[in-house]
């Protein structure tokens, strides 16, 4: 892989949630493919919430945006979130 893109499925158990994050140096792009996520986001002190569900159009996280996702409801939500850019781990800030 040439760190240019990155393709992963993630799993949110019930009542949990991701950190919240923002990248540097990629985007995502996320399709959820079962189950329901609700997506906090941050940009330039604006706030949104969506509720992402399958057969919806996908949600793009575009670089330095903030985002912290959860699942609401009783059933794992599986995503499948594509990254392009600088596909690489540390590229990450995490806040409380």
């Amino acid at each position: 892989m040439n760190g240019k893109h990155k393709v992963k499925e993630l799993v949110i158990y019930p009542g949990k949630s991701l950190s919240d994050q923002k990248h540097f140096k990629r985007s995502e792009q996320w399709i959820v493919l079962e189950g329901c996520v609700k997506m906090e986001t941050e940009w330039e002190g604006r706030s949104n919430i969506v509720h992402l569900e399958p057969k919806a159009l996908p949600y793009t996280i575009g670089i330095e945006v903030w985002h912290k996702a959860s699942n609401p409801n009783g059933v794992n939500a599986h995503i499948l979130e594509v990254q392009w850019g600088e596909c690489y781990e540390e590229d990450i800030e995490r806040r409380d």
